[in-house]
C-alpha cells in the first residue's frame, strides 16, 4: 500500500492547526476566564492553592498540545508541496514548539515563585498584593505565549483554507 506525499503533507498540517488551537484557546481560557474568576474571592493561600492545582493540569495538556504542534507543522513542511509552503510550515513547527522555551525562560521563574508564595503560606495583606501582582503578571505572561501559538495556528488556518480553495 502506497501513502502519497499529499496525505503525510495533510496530516501534518491538520495535527499542527488542531493542537495549535486547542492549545492557544485553552490558555485564553485560563487568562481571561479561569484566573481572574480565582482572583475575585478567597484568601492569597487559596487563590494560590486554586491556581497551583490549575497549573499542574493544565501542563500535562499544554505541553504535550505544544510538541504535537511542532511536530505536525514540522511533518507537512518535510512533505510541503512547494517551497513557500515549505517555509510557511517550517515557521509554524518553531513558532508553535517556542511555548516551551518561552514557558521555562520567561514564566518558570514566576512559577516558582509563586509556588514558593503558596508554600510559606502568606495571609498578610502583603501577601494578598503580592500574590494578585504575580498572578497578573503571570496571566500577561500566558497571553503573550498563547498569541505566539496563535499566529502558527493561524498561518496553518489559511493554509487549509488554501488548500481547500476557500481564500479569505
Amino acid at each position: 500500500m502506497h501513502i502519497s506525499k499529499t496525505s503525510f503533507y495533510t496530516t501534518g498540517l491538520v495535527t499542527g492547526v488542531l493542537a495549535s488551537s486547542l492549545f492557544t484557546g485553552g490558555n485564553l481560557v485560563i487568562s481571561f476566564i479561569s484566573t481572574p474568576s480565582i482572583l475575585a474571592y478567597g484568601t492569597p493561600q487559596s487563590q494560590l492553592q486554586q491556581w497551583a492545582t490549575q497549573y499542574d493540569m493544565a501542563k500535562r495538556l499544554f505541553g504535550p498540545l505544544s510538541v504535537f504542534s511542532g511536530i505536525g507543522f514540522g511533518i507537512a513542511a518535510y512533505f510541503a508541496p512547494s517551497q513557500i509552503i515549505r517555509r510557511h510550515m517550517i515557521f509554524n513547527a518553531l513558532i508553535t514548539a517556542s511555548a516551551i522555551p518561552f514557558t521555562v525562560i520567561f514564566m518558570a521563574p514566576m512559577i516558582r515563585h509563586l509556588k514558593e508564595v503558596k508554600r510559606r503560606g502568606s495571609e498578610s495583606e502583603a501577601g494578598l498584593v503580592e500574590t494578585r501582582r504575580m498572578l497578573k503578571t503571570w496571566v500577561r505572561r500566558s497571553t503573550m505565549r498563547s498569541m505566539i501559538v496563535a499566529l502558527g495556528f493561524l498561518n496553518g488556518m489559511r493554509e487549509i483554507t488554501d488548500c481547500i480553495g476557500f481564500h479569505l
